[in-house]
């Protein structure tokens, strides 16, 4: 059975208020709803109302905890991971490389010293069915990758493994969808001026901005 307190009187003193429930606690009592009171030590009580509703700090510290939002949490710090190291790399295509893939380290480093590049390269071999392997080159950040993107293709002359080589950005499979359709829309409007205007960028076409007086660089018809 529930402790059945007096509620305060407003109207009383507080220390009367303590002498009238103590009282009331220590007294014999006729009403049988009261004679299972439990008996408290005779002091002053300070009867404090307690609360069982759980604070909004409470419910996201217990929402945090909980297995299942965890293992989000962890799994979308693994894509945030795995999408700044995709954005921080370039994928080279169409390269001379050598049957021996222990060159594949010399030949990425080659390419980022022509684009400018001082920082640390890490280079893997990624099979193809069919095809000659593609090269990836794991850049410090996504400023270095950018950079390569944009320079590459002014500089793939310098190297004799890379004359023939295209670079791309290493693009999730939805991205890399956009990212041909986008190039296919560039050959065919280069195709038509036989010049190099349009590239992609960002998986869309955009047209190339040279230096005031610089010519075009050459484009070769593909079909």
């Amino acid at each position: 059975m529930p402790i059945v307190s007096p509620q305060p009187n407003l109207k009383w003193p507080r220390k009367t208020y303590y002498r009238r429930a103590i009282g009331l606690l220590q007294a014999p009592s006729r009403d049988k709803s009261v004679t299972g009171l439990l008996r408290c030590p005779s002091r002053v009580l300070d009867i404090v109302p307690v609360s069982t509703k759980k604070s909004f700090a409470e419910i996201v510290s217990k929402s945090l905890t909980s297995p299942s939002t965890q293992v989000s949490i962890i799994r979308a710090a693994e894509l945030a991971q795995s999408c700044d190291a995709r954005k921080s790399s370039v994928i080279v295509r169409n390269s001379e490389i050598s049957p021996d893939a222990t060159q594949d380290q010399i030949l990425g480093e080659k390419i980022a010293k022509e684009c400018g590049i001082s920082g640390k390269v890490s280079v893997f071999r990624i099979p193809v069915k069919d095809k000659d392997p593609l090269i990836k080159i794991q850049l410090e950040n996504k400023e270095e990758a950018s950079k390569v993107l944009s320079t590459f293709e002014a500089n793939k002359c310098k190297i004799n493994e890379c004359r023939s080589a295209s670079v791309r950005p290493n693009l999730s499979k939805p991205e890399l969808v956009k990212y041909r359709q986008a190039w296919k829309e560039a050959i065919r409007l280069n195709n038509e001026k036989k010049l190099r205007i349009f590239t992609v960028r960002d998986l869309e076409v955009a047209k190339i901005v040279y230096k005031e007086g610089q010519q075009p660089w050459p484009w070769t018809v593909r079909t």
